[in-house]
């Protein structure tokens, strides 16, 4: 499959059509290192990018056996709401499901600012940490290689 063009949403969609895919899967690795995604249509995948997929707050005290931990204030319910966005700058073409690609995602408070559980902002801050005291971070996380970070 040809990589789409990492420019914007809009590229980035079209490039999946061209190529025959009809979904992206957003995923996230949640705090007991078990994979939870969400699928939209190639067709939202720009809606996907700028509002977000909703997922409940719920999944930040799942235990490793799924069941919900309800002694954390704030996260008690089901209400609430996060945004999962797709890092653009990471789309895959998933080559054993030609019909899908992949993509890790941000997830984002319903004001738009970081959540203080997005395991993904937390692994960068880490990695900054790092880098001011000259070290170098190599980690496997999701599905990519990550090495420091840019600007996705």
């Amino acid at each position: 499959m040809t990589e789409p063009d990492h420019g914007s949403a809009e590229s980035v969609a079209e490039g999946l059509a061209g190529a025959g895919v009809v979904g992206l899967t957003i995923a996230w690795i949640d705090n007991n290192g078990i994979p939870r995604s969400r699928t939209v249509p190639v067709s939202r995948v720009a809606e996907a990018t700028e509002r977000g997929v909703g997922i409940t707050t719920l999944f930040a005290v799942f235990d490793s056996h799924d069941g919900i931990t309800f002694g954390h204030e704030g996260l008690s319910t089901p209400s609430g709401d996060v945004r999962l966005l797709p890092v653009l700058g990471r789309v895959t073409g998933l080559a054993g499901q030609p019909g899908l690609a992949w993509a890790p995602g941000r997830q984002l408070s319903s004001n738009g600012s970081v959540w203080p559980y997005d395991q993904r902002s937390v692994l960068e801050a880490q990695v900054d940490r790092a880098a001011a005291l000259g070290l170098e971070l190599r980690v496997g996380y999701e599905l990519e290689f990550f090495v420091g970070h840019d600007s996705d």
